[in-house]
């Protein structure tokens, strides 16, 4: 099957395709429009379920943080950091006490 790609955004579509999902119109040549907004993810791909579970669930949490997309790898990285120290901090209070 022939294939085109999209010069604004590079998605690639049909050879058939008259407009791209970015807004890029095929038949002009131009960027004709705001990109369309994206369809929402899943429940367990969205950053703020993923950080609250890992607050709140410990090891499920890292899993959610890990796996979702919409956070970049310094951004997980981060939260799991975090919570690590978190969860450290918190075992060794209540190891003193």
């Amino acid at each position: 099957m022939a294939s085109k790609s999209c010069p604004s955004c590079d998605l690639i579509h049909p050879e058939s395709a008259l407009r791209c999902e970015c807004g890029y119109d095929f038949e002009s040549g131009r960027l004709e429009g705001p990109r369309a907004p994206s369809k929402p993810g899943p429940w367990y791909e969205n950053p703020y379920v993923a950080i609250a579970a890992l607050c709140l669930c410990g090891v499920i949490g890292v899993f959610l943080v890990a796996r979702t997309p919409r956070l970049s790898p310094w951004e997980k990285a981060l939260c799991i950091s975090l919570w690590a120290v978190m969860a450290s901090l918190a075992v060794y209070r209540s190891a003193s006490h």
